[in-house]
């Protein structure tokens, strides 16, 4: 086979087969060159037509609570409180940028896997409306009429 762009589904199953059979052929030899250069014509094809899908950071931290055996009540120290730990695993609250940098390190992952937009509704914390320095508005007495 002479190795070309793979454009279709036929080309991309005739191109594996073969690197099936020339896969473990020494470097630097005609066969480990074709080899070389059909695992990245097979790689681009794959990226292109079977692209693998970036796990979202919910999936993240669920993978790595099973994988830590944590549960939820172990987030809280990093995210708040357990209603707020759920409200985030259940992907009605987004990550806000300071539970992303607790929890990043809590879990051993990149802080970037952290920051994809979430699932769910996408509602943040720091979206909320937040009150400063409310006062009751003054009731409206009617002014004394003007004497006559």
């Amino acid at each position: 086979m002479t190795p070309k762009l793979i454009k279709t589904e036929a080309e991309y199953r005739e191109a594996l087969a073969r690197l099936g059979d020339i896969f473990l052929s020494e470097a630097g030899t005609p066969e480990g060159d074709e080899a070389e250069l059909l695992a990245i014509l097979v790689e681009h094809y794959e990226e292109k037509v079977h692209p693998i899908p970036q796990a979202t950071p919910l999936a993240m931290i669920r993978f790595r609570m099973d994988q830590q055996s944590l549960s939820p009540a172990d987030l809280v120290p990093f995210i708040g409180s357990l209603s707020r730990v759920n409200s985030v695993l259940e992907g009605k609250l987004a990550l806000t940028l300071p539970m992303v940098k607790r929890l990043a390190p809590a879990l051993k992952l990149p802080v970037h896997l952290l920051l994809s937009p979430s699932e769910g509704t996408g509602k943040s914390i720091q979206a909320l409306p937040v009150k400063r320095n409310e006062t009751k508005p003054e009731s409206k007495a009617k002014a004394p009429s003007p004497a006559v």
